[in-house]
C-alpha cells in the first residue's frame, strides 16, 4: 500500500483541525504509558511491579519500544482516545469521514446553522465597505456633471456637488447592505455584487453565460465564496470564477426559498455539497491508524487526505510514534 505521509496541504483554505482532548492516566499526562500497562495486564506480568510504576517510572526508551511493538497486538492501542474539532471541510468529505463507524461524530446541523453562508455574505459587504468593489450607482448630480463637461460648461461647484452626492449615495448603499445582511436578504447583496463587476468578455462556454471579470472583482468573489465553499484545486482559472458565481447564486436561491415560506430543511436542497461544515470527532488510536491507512493512500480523494494528514500531525505531538505505527500497520496489508 502506497501512503503519502508528506502530502503537501494546498487545496483547502481555512481548514482547521484541533486536537482538543485525549486520554491521560490519573497520575501522569503521557497516554502512551497506558499501552505499556495494557501489555503487562495482557501478558500476566502486572504483578512484577505496582501498576503505578508503569505510568510513572518505567523508562522512556522502553515505553517507546512497547508503543512500536503494539502493531503486533493492536487492541492495546484502543485505550488511547482522541477528540478533534474539525472546521472547514466540505460535506462531500464529511460524508466520507463518517463512514468510519468505529468513531463518534457530532456534526453541525445544516438545518439550523447558516454560519458559513453568512460569512460569505459578510465578506461581500466588507468588499463594498473597504472599496475593493465599486458599485454601479446612477447619481443625478454626476450625470449632470458629465453632460456639462461634454458641453464644456462644468464648474468646480458642479464637481464638488457630484463628489458629495457620491459620498452620500455610497453611505446609503452601505447602510442598505448592512440592513440586508441583518435581514438575510441575500439576493439583494449577491445581485448587487455580481452586477458591480466590470465585464471584459464573454467566456467561451457552451452551457451558460459566464463572464471574465477584472482581477479585483475575481479576488473579492473568490474570497467571499471560499468563506462558505470548498473549491477543488483541479478547477482552474476562469472555470473557478464561473463555479464561484454558481455557488453565490445558490446562496441567493436558498434565502429566496426561505422568504417564500419553504422550510429550512427543504431550502437546503439547493446548496451544493461543496458547502463547508464543522464537526467534533472522537476516535481511538487503533481506528485512527486504520483510517490513515485508507485515507492517506495516494488514490484517496485529495480533501480527506489533507484532513487526515492534519489529524495525524496533531496526534504526533502526543504520540510521536504515530508515523512509524502507520507505516508498520499499513505496510503489512
Amino acid at each position: 500500500m502506497c501512503l503519502d505521509l508528506d502530502y503537501d496541504i494546498r487545496g483547502l483554505k481555512n481548514l482547521d483541525v484541533k486536537l482538543i482532548a485525549y486520554t491521560i492516566p490519573v497520575i501522569n499526562t503521557d497516554p502512551r504509558r497506558l499501552i505499556v500497562l495494557a501489555v503487562k495486564v495482557s501478558s500476566g506480568k502486572l504483578h512484577e511491579k505496582e501498576w503505578k510504576h508503569y505510568l510513572t517510572e518505567y523508562p522512556e526508551k522502553d515505553v517507546h519500544n512497547f508503543v512500536i511493538d503494539a502493531v503486533k497486538y493492536p487492541v492495546v492501542l484502543e485505550h488511547i482516545v482522541f477528540t478533534f474539532l474539525i472546521d472547514g471541510i466540505s460535506r462531500v468529505t464529511s460524508h466520507q469521514l463518517v463512514r468510519h463507524r468505529l468513531a463518534t461524530y457530532t456534526q453541525e446541523s445544516q438545518r439550523y446553522s447558516e454560519s458559513y453562508m453568512q460569512k460569505a455574505l459578510y465578506s461581500i459587504v466588507e468588499a463594498f465597505k473597504n472599496g475593493s468593489i465599486n458599485p454601479v450607482l446612477v447619481i443625478p448630480e454626476c450625470v449632470e456633471l458629465v453632460i456639462k463637461e461634454f458641453k464644456n460648461e462644468a464648474s468646480e461647484d458642479d464637481r464638488i456637488k457630484c463628489d458629495k452626492a457620491k459620498e452620500r449615495a455610497f453611505k446609503e448603499l452601505i447602510s442598505k447592505l448592512e440592513s440586508a445582511f441583518q435581514k438575510r436578504e441575500a439576493s439583494y447583496i449577491i445581485n448587487l455584487f455580481l452586477n458591480s463587476s466590470s465585464i471584459r468578455k464573454l467566456l467561451d462556454r457552451s452551457d451558460r453565460a459566464c463572464y471574465d471579470m477584472h482581477e479585483d472583482f475575481k479576488k473579492a468573489m473568490l474570497k467571499a465564496v471560499e468563506e462558505a465553499f470548498v473549491i477543488p484545486p483541479s478547477i482552474k482559472a476562469n472555470e473557478r470564477v464561473c463555479l464561484a458565481e454558481e455557488y453565490l447564486l445558490s446562496i441567493a436561491r436558498y434565502y429566496d426559498l426561505i422568504k417564500k415560506g419553504v422550510p429550512y430543511e427543504d431550502a437546503r436542497f439547493v446548496i451544493p455539497q461543496a458547502i463547508k461544515t464543522r464537526l467534533m470527532m472522537t476516535v481511538n488510536l487503533r481506528e485512527l491508524i486504520h483510517i490513515a491507512c485508507l485515507r492517506l493512500n495516494e488514490k484517496s480523494q485529495w480533501e480527506i487526505r489533507e484532513l487526515v494528514k492534519k489529524m495525524i500531525d496533531e496526534v504526533s505531538r502526543i504520540v510521536p510514534e504515530i508515523y512509524e505505527l502507520i507505516d508498520k500497520t499499513c505496510g503489512s496489508r
